[in-house]
């Protein structure tokens, strides 16, 4: 570790993170850039990897709600469901705003919590 030292001073740590971490991954970054302008985001194949990429977020949502974390488990059952309601109608009434939704259902859960607390 003193040859590193010597050879790249004392902030080597940051040439090794930027050499072994950015720059491999900013090689892929580019590639699919380039590679992306020929894919047709309507193809049946992708409409299947959109279905199942909900999917699985959707069992994730559910898993979240009826099997909660330690932490999360804390907030009762209907906190968390109106937490997600809310989310949910907020992204549609918001015109599909992703950020209110997620805004409105962490004030609900952060309420849910206090009240139950209290």
């Amino acid at each position: 570790m003193t040859e590193l030292v010597q050879v790249f001073g004392p902030n080597w740590p940051f040439l090794a993170l930027l050499l072994l971490g950015f720059v491999p991954n900013e090689i892929w970054r580019v590639a699919a850039a380039l590679l992306v302008r020929r894919i047709d985001e309507h193809s049946k194949f992708f409409v299947l990897v959109r279905l199942i990429s909900t999917s699985l977020v959707a069992a994730v949502v559910a898993k979240l709600l009826l099997q909660p974390p330690p932490a999360l488990a804390l907030i009762p059952v209907w906190g968390r469901a109106g937490a997600l309601g809310l989310a949910v109608l907020v992204f549609f009434i918001a015109g599909r705003s992703m950020l209110w939704a997620i805004c409105s259902g962490v004030v609900v859960t952060i309420v849910a919590a206090a009240g139950f607390s209290a």
